[in-house]
């Protein structure tokens, strides 16, 4: 009787602590993931906004270099700003990035989720392992959990199949989920 009691007390308490500590390192994944994605946002507020400033200036550095009399200095100037027109556009297209790793963050924020129901099916108040108890009665509650845990691999699996799977600048391969 000693070993059903300490087998059933031991078994408890190790899924109470698994349930715990993982609990306690998806809740500091959350904060830096939502840190991450505060800075990340606003590092592309910034940008965009000094991109639209550098535009702004160059329309109106063109629009005061039309009236240059020399036309080979005012094709070189629009040349020049032809450039920067197209690194602009090209930096632009660099920000997009930010909207695709917002998706992924709002991915892992659901599967952390997803991690706290997992630990919280070891710790529910239902599914405590008496200290004294017969081994059919802690296969029962072992059986409950796993059965819990298969549906919650059922809503696993559905989320990741949805990818994010753009890997490069270039437009034209972005598949989003």
């Amino acid at each position: 009787m000693q070993k059903k009691q300490t087998m059933g007390s031991q078994l408890q308490q190790l899924l109470a602590t698994v349930s715990t500590h993982g609990n306690q390192h998806v809740c500091e994944i959350e904060r830096d993931l939502a840190q991450t994605n505060m800075l990340l946002d606003e590092a592309v507020r910034k940008l965009g906004n000094s991109f639209l400033a550098i535009h702004q200036g160059l329309t109106s550095y063109q629009n005061l270099t039309t009236n240059i009399p020399d036309a080979g200095l005012a094709d070189q100037l629009a040349t020049l700003q032809t450039e920067i027109n197209q690194h602009i556009n090209a930096a632009v297209t660099g920000l997009q990035f930010q909207d695709m790793t917002s998706q992924l963050i709002n991915k892992m924020t659901k599967h952390i989720a997803e991690l706290h129901d997992v630990f919280a099916v070891m710790d529910r108040s239902d599914r405590q392992i008496p200290a004294v108890a017969e081994d059919a009665v802690i296969v029962e509650i072992l059986n409950n959990m796993n059965t819990d845990l298969e549906r919650q691999q059922l809503v696993f699996d559905d989320l990741s199949r949805k990818i994010v799977s753009q890997r490069h600048l270039e437009s034209g391969d972005i598949e989003l989920f």
